[in-house]
């Protein structure tokens, strides 16, 4: 079968499964640089819980935990899960698109977008004040309705966007855009605006096609570079992979293509805050039950991919679901599934290579809330692992570096 890019999204929905309740507690057993010294299961009945801010201090979720696509987006507070702000989604002219919902790098502020792709209906980039609710439209077209894509007598300039990513500095959100001339695509470009307002500034035109920029896009810290997932419509298109550009748009080249048919291309999950790591995920390879490791270590400089297996030889068909850069960059946190028992916790050493367990009894579920959506590892060292299949429930762990 081959898959378009709208294709890959549209079978997706739900990834994780459920294992055997275990009770938890702190293990004092250190990861490679790290301890574990909390564990800590939360629910938010009726939110599907999403992500919490690089601080720590709060999470993102939206509810109904089903029926989000038209319901709201809102942040609650860690400590106590009280709720801090929402924002109706039902009046986007689309439904909102789970993967794109960001936290700036203080996390103050969401930046959100629609699935304009799965719904053919007009969608722009959003705004949202995490501590108010107050929601700012950063691209507003103004086109409403259907996207033009037969001719329907309209000359409007349509501009529908997805991917967003902060900037390092949180100034501004760049974000991929396909725009629209009346029935005739004018191509897809990585543009970046202000989060005070005014003209999006384009970066680079990086397809002729529709939303071919479609699966995520970071900044290294240091904001010099982005990297952004290139998926064409056609899966042997020689230019499917991660991209690499300067921060003005200069110096784009193709770091990662696509190595192994079954695998297909990789798109940027994140980048290490050390910036000499990208961690990958594979589209194509999170779809099937059992197959290759969807997640994968690229090399910033060489592009070489290193994938996240396991060394489960009970289970032939064990992966790493989920994963996420320790804030110093130093390690790696992994999550396992399809292993005995599941959803273990383990830590990887990135100077080493050594991999060490640091919840060998496994979490009671785990799973991103949709593909390609990691764990957050903030700086105040809180872990958030979301529930997968258990759509409000998460799991909170502290770690303690040494």
């Amino acid at each position: 079968m081959r898959w378009s890019t709208p294709s890959l999204l549209l079978a997706s929905l739900l990834v994780g499964t459920l294992s055997t309740p275990a009770t938890l507690a702190a293990d004092p057993s250190p990861g490679p640089g790290y301890r574990l010294t909390g564990v800590r299961r939360i629910e938010l009945p009726g939110v599907r819980i999403l992500s919490m801010s690089p601080d720590g201090a709060s999470i993102a979720g939206v509810r109904p935990a089903v029926g989000y696509a038209r319901g709201e987006l809102c942040t609650f507070e860690l400590v106590t899960l009280a709720e801090r702000a929402c924002t109706s989604v039902a009046d986007l002219g689309s439904t909102l698109r789970l993967e794109d919902v960001t936290w700036s790098p203080d996390g103050s502020h969401l930046a959100f977008t629609a699935n304009a792709f799965q719904t053919f209906k007009d969608g722009d980039l959003w705004l949202m004040d995490a501590a108010t609710g107050e929601v700012t439209n950063l691209d507003d077209d103004g086109f409403e309705g259907s996207l033009p894509f037969g001719d329907d007598g309209t000359d409007a300039l349509v501009t529908v966007d997805v991917s967003p990513a902060f900037t390092s500095d949180g100034s501004a959100v760049s974000f991929s855009r396909t725009s629209f001339q009346g029935s005739i695509p004018g191509g897809n470009d990585i543009a970046t605006v202000p989060l005070v307002g005014g003209d999006p500034t384009s970066l680079a035109t990086v397809s002729d096609g529709i939303g071919a920029a479609y699966f995520g896009m970071a900044w290294t810290t240091d904001g010099t570079r982005l990297a952004y997932s290139l998926h064409e419509p056609d899966p042997d298109h020689p230019g499917n992979g991660i991209w690499l550009m300067d921060a003005d748009g200069t110096g784009r080249h193709l770091l990662a293509g696509r190595t192994d048919v079954e695998l297909g291309a990789p798109a940027v999950a994140q980048i290490s805050p050390a910036g000499d790591r990208l961690l990958a995920w594979y589209p194509i390879a999170a779809m099937r039950y059992s197959g290759p490791d969807a997640l994968a270590l690229i090399d910033m400089t060489t592009g070489d991919a290193t994938s996240l297996g396991t060394d489960d030889a009970d289970s032939p068909v064990a992966a790493i679901t989920l994963a996420t850069f320790s804030p110093d960059g130093s390690a790696l946190l992994e999550v396992t599934t399809r292993t005995n028992p599941d959803h273990q916790v383990r830590i990887r050493d990135l100077a080493s290579g050594t991999v060490m367990a640091l919840l060998p009894e496994g979490l009671e579920s785990a799973g991103p809330p949709q593909y390609g959506m990691m764990p957050t590892w903030a700086t105040n060292g809180t872990v958030l692992i979301t529930g997968g299949g258990d759509l409000s429930g998460a799991t909170l762990l502290t770690l303690a570096a040494g």
